[in-house]
């Protein structure tokens, strides 16, 4: 299922690419935020990412490589085991 949502996810432009990133990994606005911002290393209020979605405005050229990063991170399958301790609730 996490292929067939990347391989969707690749043809998004602009603020539908944000909110099919944001809704796949189950993050709301102020989360999917605090996560570009590690990315980036600055701050996106959760009000420019409504207004992205939205499509009032295209997100910056740094930012879609950024939500790309994040859904490769959170939307592709974990390869080889789990980490010790990790079990299939705790995912």
């Amino acid at each position: 299922m996490s292929v067939v949502v990347m391989a969707v996810v690749w043809l998004h432009r602009d603020g539908r690419l944000l909110v099919s990133v944001r809704l796949a990994a189950e993050l709301d606005h102020e989360q999917f935020a605090q996560d570009l911002a590690v990315h980036l290393g600055w701050q996106v209020p959760a009000s420019v990412l409504r207004a992205w979605e939205r499509g009032e405005c295209a997100p910056p050229r740094q930012v879609r490589d950024a939500i790309r990063k994040l859904a490769a991170m959170r939307l592709v399958p974990r390869v080889g085991p789990p980490p010790a301790g990790d079990t299939a609730a705790q995912r």
